[in-house]
């Protein structure tokens, strides 16, 4: 049986900007715990844009979370989109999260100690603070890195710390489509992001780079 949230000794907040899946790993590694099995299927249940009955899984976390975050249901059921800037709000792009392979910033995760919901946008690939690539394969043992497979304290499985490893820089284009995404309309950025970001480019250009990457 699963303990609720409200009767572990250590609460940590979800802080601004940060991912729901990765707030739960903090939340259980805190506590000196991995994630249950079934509460990892919860959340990739409820990450999964195919997955067009939600309302039981997200019953399910709101029941053991309770009081500790608060989650807002119409965006986690029914709506994921948002506008691609404040330069043509009525241009939407649906938020497509993906956790497989797991990816970051090593400076951001050393910088915040959380893991950032920007990272999980499909089309995110690179750290629009830091100019890297978003790491997702491990430099030491080689492997990819996945949720399930994370050690207590951000730890690859060969045990190797993920705030040691280094991402290579990004494109300027990589920089551009990223940039245009995180400072959107309605999504919330970590406290180190904000006021450090320029504001978005024209969504036309995300478009056309978007086509260009299909027809390659």
């Amino acid at each position: 049986m699963l303990i609720p949230f409200s009767d572990y000794p250590v609460r940590p907040r979800l802080e601004p900007g940060e991912s729901l899946f990765g707030y739960v790993y903090r939340f259980y590694n805190a506590n000196g715990h991995r994630t249950p099995d079934v509460v990892r299927k919860w959340l990739f249940m409820l990450f999964n844009r195919r997955d067009n009955d939600k309302s039981d899984t997200f019953n399910r976390l709101h029941v053991l979370t309770g009081s500790t975050i608060e989650l807002e249901r119409i965006w986690w059921i029914r709506t994921r989109s948002v506008p691609w800037s404040d330069m043509q709000p009525s241009q939407e792009i649906w938020i497509t999260l993906s956790q497989s392979p797991f990816r970051f910033c090593p400076i951001c995760l050393k910088e915040t100690d959380f893991y950032s919901a920007l990272w999980e946008i499909d089309f995110v690939s690179v750290c629009p603070i830091h100019n890297c690539n978003l790491v997702v394969r491990c430099p030491n043992c080689w492997s990819k890195l996945y949720w399930q497979g994370l050690l207590a304290d951000w730890r690859c499985k060969c045990r190797t710390p993920l705030t040691s490893m280094s991402g290579d820089f990004a494109t300027i284009n990589e920089m551009r489509i990223t940039r245009s995404i995180a400072p959107a309309m309605h999504f919330e950025l970590p406290v180190n992001f904000q006021n450090l970001l320029g504001g978005p480019v024209d969504p036309r250009f995300l478009i056309q780079y978007l086509k260009r990457s299909k027809s390659d």
